[in-house]
């Protein structure tokens, strides 16, 4: 999918990064082609601080050091989970390895930090009702119940047998009927709509077809080696969809989402900014930090009935076309086909799509893009001391600014302009 192709020598400190990053900046890329690579090469071209987080992201991937710690780290919290799976019943909702706790308190935190950069409009009783798609371990929906008095949740997450997260909820507030967990996939329950035109509405036990104050769509694969492009992208608009049909007026989402190049995210976006009135990008705290993902918290739901309608009609078309074609591409090629990485939800043109949205989502991005990179680059920094000494840790200073500047050109294949 890249068409960044810049050979990346090996480091053996930061500063020798920084040096590298620096002397790469003013590198063109051609924009020809409406796809996902006009599409970055529109960010790479427009932003230096993308083009500071791509070739950061480049070093980062390829050092195997990192790749053998991300591994570690994901083989020893599967061992945790198996094994607490052994000696904890399934409705008990609360582990007892401290590794499961600590993993759901970083995601209560994280929502915290989403709350605090969002004027606190999630705490102190301003939620009443809230629905977390991918529940899984349990930290948003904690916060929520924790901070507003009276609320009432509604959670879904996997069975145990597929879920890598356990959930992670205080026994109190199930006793008490404030939280409701259902087991289940969410693209199931989408699929299995009752009627051709009925919206996928999520009810709770004590409040019937009413919708939430509070949307959270954060499901996604988990410690996998390798998921289909078409499963992932099933999962996000199945929950796009959820929002669009439960979200009560003047009520507010929280969508996860790759901070990647890809077209079909920027047509997303571009229908979220229909249905609410601000969209902003976060990450949550250090949770994740590293990784190309945010949280975008969309505010202010404003769709009509007839818009919700007509929404729902181009979200349901895709999660068909999805179910019948991308996934059998993806199964044909291990997941690896981008044949349907053009696919839209909208009936506008590609380069309709691209025109509309991409200046919007640079300007979204930009604050997640300059956390992403000061994360991977306090971590790489880290790696580099424990290979080389602590002098490898050494900073070189660059301008934090993201203003283009005179580059040279060079064509995909590599050739200057």
């Amino acid at each position: 999918m890249s068409i960044l192709h810049i050979e990346v020598p090996s480091f053996t400190s930061i500063h020798e990064v920084d040096s590298f990053i620096a002397q790469s900046l003013d590198i063109q890329l051609d924009e020809d082609g409406v796809d996902v690579k006009r599409l970055e090469g529109r960010f790479w071209n427009e932003s230096v601080l993308y083009r500071r987080l791509r070739l950061l992201k480049q070093i980062y991937g390829q050092n195997p050091a990192v790749d053998k710690r991300f591994d570690s780290n994901r083989q020893a919290h599967l061992r945790r989970i198996n094994e607490n799976r052994d000696t904890i019943p399934r409705d008990s909702h609360m582990e007892n390895g401290s590794h499961i706790r600590i993993h759901a308190q970083a995601f209560e935190y994280g929502f915290s930090a989403i709350n605090n950069a969002n004027s606190r409009c999630f705490g102190g009783g301003r939620i009443v009702r809230f629905l977390d798609l991918g529940c899984s371990p349990g930290g948003f929906s904690s916060w929520l119940l924790k901070n507003n008095p009276g609320v009432e949740g509604v959670g879904i997450t996997l069975p145990d047998e597929r879920s890598q997260f356990p959930l992670q909820i205080d026994p109190a507030f199930l006793t008490i009927g404030k939280y409701q967990v259902r087991y289940a996939d969410i693209i199931d329950i989408v699929s299995v709509s009752p009627g051709d035109g009925a919206l996928p509405i999520i009810e709770s036990k004590h409040s019937l077809r009413q919708p939430y104050d509070l949307v959270i769509a954060g499901a996604f694969p988990t410690m996998q080696d390798s998921t289909p492009w078409g499963y992932r992208t099933q999962l996000l608009v199945a929950q796009v969809f959820l929002i669009i049909a439960n979200t009560a007026p003047g009520g507010s989402a929280i969508v996860l989402i790759k901070t990647k190049p890809i077209l079909l995210h920027l047509d997303i976006i571009g229908l979220l900014r229909q249905a609410f009135d601000s969209i902003s990008a976060h990450k949550a705290g250090k949770l994740h930090a590293v990784r190309s993902s945010c949280y975008l918290v969309c505010r202010g739901f404003h769709a009509s009935a007839e818009e919700i309608e007509r929404m729902a009609g181009k979200l349901r078309y895709a999660l068909q076309w999805l179910g019948e074609k991308a996934l059998a591409m993806s199964s044909e090629t291990g997941g690896s086909s981008t044949a349907g990485y053009n696919f839209l939800l909208s009936a506008d043109s590609p380069e309709q799509v691209f025109d509309t949205n991409d200046r919007f989502v640079l300007n979204l991005l930009r604050p997640v893009w300059k956390s992403q990179y000061d994360a991977i680059h306090t971590d790489l920094a880290k790696v580099l001391v424990a290979e080389y000494g602590a002098t490898a840790g050494s900073v070189a200073t660059h301008s934090g600014t993201d203003e283009p500047k005179q580059r040279r050109v060079r064509t995909k294949r590599g050739k200057r302009a």
